[in-house]
């Protein structure tokens, strides 16, 4: 089985990662110092500033890759329901108390259902939730609590880990992206920082050679996905480019 394919997603904006054959992760490492909690210090100038964010997001995107590609992981994931049509994104999260995260809910298709779902938390001690447009929870206090997005007769759920202190115990996985049945992730591309557009790319396919490209924040909400299947036979579903566009703007 091919190794696990991971670097931190709590250093800055544009660090994400994918497990190779497993769903996207994102992993809490001491060797970016650091940056995996604290805000970069500020340069002589705006320009000076962004080229030496890239370049050390860049320089530690590639060392942790290889280190992590290296090592490997004991991480493992649970294969999704073939029947599975609705997805929340991150389905997995790990959270400080006092942060915040936002979420997305999506279906087998790529359609963004977020502003359509019906959003409940569990456990309101542990974390607080903002249904709006884009749901956002808030944690308080330690503990564990799940997030259920409902969409007509279908639901999906993501679970949040609360962890006491300032910190995340090393190896934590910060957060995992929900994986789409019978897919397997095989490529990965940092997306060049923006604005309004994703951190990270993924290129996935499943047995029958059909190709599914999916972009991604660096907080673990899937923007967009795009699916082609040129193998398939006519009348299934992959006979056409399943895809949504990417929203006008995130946060």
């Amino acid at each position: 089985m091919r190794r696990p394919f991971q670097i931190p997603v709590s250093a800055p904006r544009g660090l994400a990662v994918v497990a190779l054959c497993l769903p996207l992760l994102a992993l809490n490492s001491p060797s970016l110092g650091a940056q995996s909690t604290g805000s970069p210090a500020q340069s002589a100038g705006p320009d000076s500033d962004a080229t030496a964010k890239a370049a050390a997001r860049k320089k530690a995107f590639e060392q942790e890759a290889k280190r992590l590609e290296e090592e490997g992981s004991s991480q493992q994931a649970s294969e999704p329901d073939p029947q599975q049509t609705l997805f929340v994104s991150p389905a997995i999260v790990a959270m400080l108390a006092g942060r915040v995260q936002s979420f997305t809910v999506f279906d087998i298709d790529g359609h963004n259902l977020t502003s359509k779902a019906e959003w409940s938390l569990s456990n309101s001690y542990v974390a607080d939730l903002a249904s709006s447009d884009e749901p956002t929870v808030t944690a308080k206090a330690p503990g564990t609590v799940t997030l259920r997005a409902r969409v007509g007769m279908e639901e999906s759920f993501s679970e949040l880990k609360v962890y006491e202190g300032t910190s995340f115990p090393m190896g934590t996985i910060l957060w995992q992206a929900p994986k789409i049945p019978g897919f397997s992730a095989k490529k990965m591309t940092q997306a060049v920082p923006t604005a309004n557009g994703p951190d990270l790319y993924t290129v996935e396919t499943n047995d029958a050679g059909d190709t599914l490209v999916r972009a991604f924040l660096a907080d673990g909400r899937q923007l967009w996905m795009k699916r082609s299947a040129p193998n398939s036979a006519p009348g299934t579903r992959g006979t056409r480019p399943q895809t949504t566009a990417p929203p006008a703007s995130h946060p």
